[in-house]
């Protein structure tokens, strides 16, 4: 069938889009000169104009993770770009969502054309049929890939052969197994520092100090290797994994390495790593010294979310009062080297602008599906974390029990009735009962959880409830739940030098608010 209408291609503006899958710098690093090369020799052969050349460094995998190719997509909806060349369609997408767009936009001719070096098709039935066929197969083969990984990582992990990055202390073998590496000891010192008392931030200094480091491997997206240093998340994630003292939780499996390989060498004992998680739970930030009890009175919403759009700094919430007396709240970018002109934004302000995006959702059964299908990997993730802290509490909840079992049996026989020694034993006999009690309402409370996550999809009916009522709960609700409730559809957000909130939302409030802006009017609000 023919076109519709002829189009003059030498009159189209065209955008050139070159992707490479990875953003390690040392990977496919002449992948996106070679598409644009090849790219500007068709354009030269067919007489075509380009204006533009975006280069992108994301996988096309997931949706919403490509912001040029975003802006792309608005900018010719807007009518700066007619067309589009790209070195393949999988350059443009591997995922249903964005290619469906793509293709909307081509049979709406909103796109009046798209080139590729090694693909020709006409815009008829039958060359659509032919780009969909593509961008199918484009799909298939990224899924197959991750597939044919998990499937792998299912039927190794039984064996003790684990994947992924490394644990601190630990390399892998060329048969997947876990054996000590030149940080082991250090790490291991970091635990005895635990043991003894010590903060968070003084193991990780001493660790830096002491030069721990571990190198990326050498394959085919890292080419060259780099160094990595322990950050200040790294002695809470070592404390927590169970991993150190043998049992190794890795997507919805456990695994015992010291059952399971003979000469695996855990780094703590199955004790110690009870007692820690006991440390742990005391003091769960690992932190040394006092929070000022105003501080720890304080509660304010969406604190370490808000950030500055011009020099990309968190900004700092606080509280002051108007001319009128009206107590108020405020976020402020306290950077020194900021450049920005307006240093602080009233909170009134997000809010407003939150309220106005969430009361414009929609609901279709489109947005449901990939809410569907989202809700369910983020859920994965959570039965993973869920189970490790599953994992922390049987430590605590073990050494708890053995210290009953030893006041109980060992030291109260030895103490006289009525005497002072035998009525603190009791004492701490009783605290530590009402320990172990709360640590199994929390072990049932994580069951509990878990179940949830592996099977709870909310209906089509509860989502379109949830979405309806959300705005009013939100408006209606105190500081603390206020707070919750944001974090619930808000990754974070930035605030630019006109005052004006830039969300990045969570799914599917990403899907379903693609492409509106809620921020004319900002400077009204504050």
């Amino acid at each position: 069938m023919a076109r519709k209408k002829e189009i003059d291609v030498s009159k189209l503006n065209y955008v050139l889009y070159a992707r490479k899958s990875t953003e390690d710098k040392g990977s496919q690093e002449h992948s996106i000169e070679d598409q644009i090369k090849d790219c500007k020799a068709l354009a030269k052969r067919e007489g075509l104009k380009i204006v533009k050349v975006i280069r992108e460094e994301k996988s096309a995998k997931t949706p919403k993770n490509r912001p040029a190719f975003m802006e792309m997509i608005q900018d010719i909806e807007n009518g700066i770009y007619d067309g589009i060349i790209a070195w393949h369609p999988d350059r443009l997408s591997r995922n249903s969502l964005e290619s469906g767009t793509i293709m909307d936009m081509y049979d709406k001719e909103i796109i009046k054309d798209m080139k590729f070096p090694f693909c020709r098709f006409e815009n008829d039935s039958s060359g659509k049929l032919m780009l969909n066929i593509l961008f199918a197969l484009a799909k298939q083969y990224s899924e197959h890939i991750s597939e044919g990984v998990l499937r792998a990582n299912d039927n190794r992990l039984p064996e003790g052969k684990s994947s992924g990055t490394p644990k601190w202390g630990y390399n892998r073998n060329l048969q997947g197994f876990y054996e000590p590496d030149s940080n082991f000891d250090l790490v291991r010192k970091g635990w005895e520092m635990k043991l003894e008392g010590a903060g968070n931030k003084e193991i990780l200094d001493y660790w830096l100090q002491s030069g721990m480091e571990k190198m990326t491997k050498v394959n085919r997206k890292n080419k060259t290797p780099r160094a990595i240093k322990p950050s200040i998340n790294t002695p809470t994630n070592i404390f927590k994994d169970s991993f150190y003292y043998g049992v190794l939780v890795q997507a919805d499996q456990e695994v015992d390495l010291r059952k399971v390989i003979d000469d695996f060498k855990p780094m703590v004992t199955e004790e110690e790593y009870n007692k820690v998680q006991a440390i742990v739970a005391d003091n769960p930030h690992g932190k040394t010294g006092k929070t000022s009890k105003k501080n720890r009175a304080t509660f304010y919403p969406l604190r370490g979310m808000v950030r500055c759009g011009v020099c990309g700094h968190v900004m700092y919430p606080g509280a002051s009062r108007s001319h009128s007396k009206e107590r108020y709240l405020y976020y402020r970018c306290d950077n020194k080297e900021c450049t920005r002109t307006q240093k602080s934004i009233r909170a009134e302000a997000i809010f407003n602008v939150l309220y106005r995006a969430l009361d414009s959702v929609k609901f279709t059964e489109k947005e449901y599906k990939a809410y569907s299908k989202q809700f369910g990997k983020r859920s994965d993730e959570k039965v993973v974390q869920l189970r490790t802290d599953r994992r922390s509490l049987q430590g605590r909840k073990s050494h708890l029990t053995s210290e009953i079992n030893h006041i109980s049996f060992n030291v109260m026989p030895s103490l006289q009735v009525g005497s002072k020694p035998r009525e603190l034993a009791q004492n701490k006999l009783a605290s530590l009962e009402t320990d172990l009690a709360n640590i199994e309402t929390e072990l049932s409370k994580i069951d509990g959880n878990i179940e949830k996550y592996q099977q709870a999809i909310v209906s089509k009916d509860e989502f379109l409830n949830l979405l309806k009522n959300l705005p009013q709960q939100i408006r209606n609700a105190g500081v603390a739940e206020k707070d919750m409730l944001t974090r619930k559809c808000v990754l974070n957000l930035e605030i630019d030098d006109e005052k004006r909130p830039h969300f990045l939302w969570k799914e599917p409030f990403a899907t379903l608010l693609k492409g509106k802006e809620f921020i004319d009017g900002a400077r009204d609000w504050t």
